[in-house]
């Protein structure tokens, strides 16, 4: 059975838990017993050190009798909550604040060198003191550069050990309880982001079932808001897609239904005899026409499907001088121009404006909306290209004189197949996939471009190009 990622995290928590309460208790607790004893020996020995400046020499010079120094020693070691013992140079006990144990040696032996190299020791002394272990330390009497005898301290280790459990107890407690309510804190954060996460899988189900309409749950994590951002514009995309699916198989089945059945209907008529032999070059002609439309239509949606509706359009760009391709654009058209009787004029600011882009597909930009003005525009019309400087932009535009453009449907111009009602008696040939065409270079180029029209007063296309820096 598979756990979920959210158990997975429980258990790594708690096993977290338990390996650091371990660790505290096998390492960080005998350390804290170490210091906690260190410490108190250092007190017991300035305490000692003390008592010996005040009242050793006075002692040993026969200043004060045993039971004065006594009663001095009870005071002190009341006070420390420790025993005392005063030790001659024999080890034997001089006086003892705990017991009678006078004129013996000190149990389990003495050696005053055994102090100096751990400063303190821990020792039972034989059970002198009912079996208990005994923090000691050791201070030298010394008279006339004479050492005289000792000054040893004792206190329980289960006294010092009861006050450092007592402290790890309230530490203990109080890390269980900060541990718990973090454990509560995580749990229920892990659980709402389950419920995150659950949400984002069942709306994905969705969207594989091609229901954009539902909507992602909301999260307050960076992670999550950044997954579900990236699930909506997926489903956004995912949508749009499913549209431009079906616009594209409405579109295309329209557009290709008429040059098929057109093609058809004349070779039947040919092959029955309904057409003579006589008329059969001309329709021949008609069906050419409608062939050459097909592959029209075919080349350029090679092309689209080659930039994507979402894709990234290659481009190789490079600096040109923009006014000698308006000029070979013009060139092109100059037989249609003339079959017409239409004008075209050249407006340009500059006698050379060099751009920084792709030159092979701006010619294609400036052929499609010179080839759209000439198609939708009346005989003995005017059409105007102007180039002009506008800051570090060149700004070029098209204008004719044609059928214009309706104002509802200015904005569906850039759809692929698209094709306005009044343009479709001027458009016999056309894909209607010029302008996506024209729209996907500019882009790809980062500029902008917009159009102008009014139905039957012309349209006017508008748009930029980056000009060439020479630092560029």
């Amino acid at each position: 059975m598979k756990l979920s990622q959210t158990i997975k995290l429980l258990i790594l928590y708690i096993i977290f838990g338990v390996v650091s309460f371990l660790i505290v208790a096998v390492y960080a607790v005998p350390h804290y017993t170490d210091v906690i004893l260190h410490r108190e020996a250092d007190k017991l020995y300035r305490t000692a050190v003390i008592f010996v400046d005040n009242y050793g020499e006075e002692y040993y010079s026969r200043n004060m009798d045993d039971q004065l120094l006594k009663r001095q020693m009870v005071l002190v070691a009341e006070y420390t909550e420790a025993y005392a013992w005063v030790v001659g140079r024999d080890s034997t006990i001089l006086i003892d604040t705990a017991s009678q144990r006078t004129g013996t040696e000190v149990p389990s032996g003495f050696s005053a060198s055994e102090f100096v190299r751990t400063n303190y020791l821990v020792d039972r002394y034989n059970d002198a003191f009912g079996g208990r272990r005994m923090l000691s330390v050791c201070v030298s009497v010394t008279v006339g550069y004479e050492t005289r005898g000792y000054l040893l301290m004792h206190e329980p280790v289960e006294q010092i050990i009861d006050f450092s459990d007592g402290f790890l107890n309230v530490t203990y407690l109080t890390a269980i309880f900060i541990y718990m309510e973090a454990f509560v804190l995580i749990a229920f954060h892990w659980i709402f982001t389950e419920r995150v996460a659950l949400g984002i899988v069942d709306v994905a189900g969705a969207y594989m079932e091609k229901k954009f309409e539902v909507v992602p749950p909301k999260a307050h994590d960076k992670e999550y808001e950044y997954i579900i951002s990236t699930l909506k514009y997926m489903a956004q995309e995912l949508a749009t897609l499913e549209v431009d699916q079906q616009k594209f198989i409405s579109n295309i089945s329209h557009d290709f239904r008429s040059p098929l059945t057109s093609v058809k209907g004349y070779i039947t008529a040919m092959m029955d005899g309904t057409i003579p032999p006589e008329m059969q070059e001309r329709y021949l002609g008609i069906v050419l026409s409608e062939v050459d439309r097909l592959s029209n239509m075919t080349s350029g949606l090679l092309e689209l499907n080659r930039y994507g509706s979402h894709g990234r359009m290659i481009l190789d760009r490079e600096p040109f001088d923009l006014v000698e391709v308006i000029r070979e654009t013009a060139r092109l058209f100059e037989g249609r121009l003339l079959e017409r009787h239409m004008t075209l004029a050249l407006h340009l600011s500059d006698t050379e404006m060099t751009v920084f882009a792709d030159r092979g597909k701006i010619s294609r930009v400036l052929h499609n909306l010179l080839d759209n003005s000439i198609k939708f525009s009346d005989n003995n019309s005017a059409i105007r290209i102007e180039a002009k400087h506008n800051k570090n932009k060149i700004q070029v535009s098209v204008k004719d004189q044609g059928i214009g453009i309706p104002s509802d449907q200015l904005g569906k111009i850039w759809d692929r197949f698209y094709k306005t009602d009044v343009s479709r008696g001027k458009d016999k040939t056309g894909s209607g996939i010029g302008l996506s065409i024209v729209k996907e270079i500019i882009t790809a180029h980062g500029e902008n471009i917009s159009v102008v029209s009014t139905e039957g007063g012309g349209c006017e296309f508008i748009f930029s190009l980056p000009e060439y820096e020479e630092d560029e």
